[in-house]
């Protein structure tokens, strides 16, 4: 009986021991492949940021956040299901955008994620559909018109602008000052003034629509980064906000013998 109790007792402490030691090699791995996994997710938002740097032509490197954890499941699925970029104080023509957001879904590598993290100079990733969108502070459109010639300077309200010129109405240079939308048309903006003062006064019935037309301007809008097409404009306070859908969208570095200005993306097809 004894003999029986010890080999019992030997065989509980054997089997608590396996159990300690399978639990701390578990524990091991556990750490090893989040560590791993880390690593992974930072190398490739690293070539992604290059990869985007120049498909939509940006001065620096964007800020890049992935939606694909565990990355190392993903890295042999070859597909992403989500990837959000954030630049700011991006160029267009002339036009500064403040801050430049981009999100892109159904994210795919032809040649495996392994590709883009060890040879990202042949790296293409094809974006199935997305949306960008960037913001123009009020000083930096302000400027924008400025170098346009329009000769006017406007302030961003919620949903509306004011609009304030030295315009000439009634035969003489006066001083208009206009409320009205800024809206967007066939890759311009335009502004539609609907209450004009002219000197500080309503003007005479035969001089409002004169007034109206001289507020009123079209200037032709640059495209978002990457030659996105701006399909929609909304006016905030001290801004706007230009948005554009992103179809079929293909990444790649630009080749070093490049010349500045090229496109390395392929034109993407979106809907107005």
């Amino acid at each position: 009986m004894r003999a029986l109790g010890f080999l019992a007792g030997s065989s509980g402490l054997a089997a608590r021991r396996l159990l300690i030691r399978l639990g701390v090699t578990l524990g091991v791995l556990g750490v090893l492949f989040a560590g791993a996994n880390v690593a992974a997710e930072r190398l490739a938002e690293d070539r992604l940021a290059a990869l985007a740097q120049d498909s939509f032509d940006l001065r620096a490197r964007p800020e890049v956040a992935l939606d694909a954890f565990p990355i190392l499941v993903r890295i042999f699925a070859g597909d992403l299901p989500a990837v959000s970029l954030r630049a700011s104080g991006i160029r267009a023509q002339g036009l500064t955008l403040r801050s430049v957001a981009i999100e892109l879904q159904g994210i795919r590598f032809p040649g495996g994620i392994l590709g883009l993290l060890s040879n990202p100079e042949r790296a293409r990733v094809i974006v199935a559909r997305g949306r960008a969108s960037a913001e123009v502070g009020e000083k930096d459109l302000n400027r924008f018109l400025a170098g346009k010639k329009v000769g006017a300077s406007v302030r961003l309200l919620d949903g509306r602008a004011v609009l304030r010129a030295r315009r000439v109405v009634g035969g003489r240079s006066r001083v208009i000052e206009a409320t009205g939308r800024i809206r967007l048309g066939r890759g311009a903006i335009f502004f539609d003034a609907e209450k004009v003062t002219v000197d500080g006064r309503a003007p005479p019935a035969s001089w409002r629509a004169e007034a109206r037309r001289a507020a009123s301007f079209r200037v032709d809008l640059p495209k978002l980064p990457g030659g996105l097409r701006v399909q929609r404009l909304e006016i905030l306070r001290g801004a706007i906000r230009l948005s554009a859908t992103v179809r079929d969208y293909e990444m790649r570095l630009r080749p070093p013998a490049a010349k500045p200005g090229s496109k390395p993306g392929s034109k993407p097809s979106s809907r107005g």
